[in-house]
């Protein structure tokens, strides 16, 4: 089992990866919940835009922009179903988490993440 850190403490204990084609396209689509202790990370194999709606999501979430440092570029909280939001700048990472996540943690732009990218 893999962990996402902050600050040398664990955020969350379990990391779903989104690292092939149909993993990112389907993301937390037909999903009734998320785990508490769960996020998931899309990994890019190189920096890129990127678009993400809730369409069949039924659970609002957080949504953390991250460049190729784990580093916090942006984020957003995204409603269920109806959410949609895009990266302004070139991103390497995408976590996606229960929304309150960002405020949970005490999380801000310009902080880093670490995890394992397998």
């Amino acid at each position: 089992m893999t962990t996402l850190k902050f600050n040398s403490k664990i955020i969350a204990s379990n990391i779903l990866y989104a690292d092939t084609f149909f993993k990112k396209i389907k993301g937390l689509m037909f999903r009734s919940k998320l785990d508490s202790d769960s996020v998931m990370v899309f990994i890019f194999k190189k920096p890129t835009k990127v678009n993400i709606h809730m369409l069949f999501v039924p659970f609002p979430i957080d949504i953390i922009f991250l460049d190729a440092n784990k580093r916090i570029v942006s984020f957003k909280s995204l409603r269920a179903w109806i959410g949609f939001a895009f990266s302004k700048k070139k991103i390497s990472y995408l976590l996606e988490a229960n929304k309150g996540f960002m405020t949970k943690h005490n999380l801000k732009e310009g902080d880093y993440l670490y995890f394992y990218v397998p």
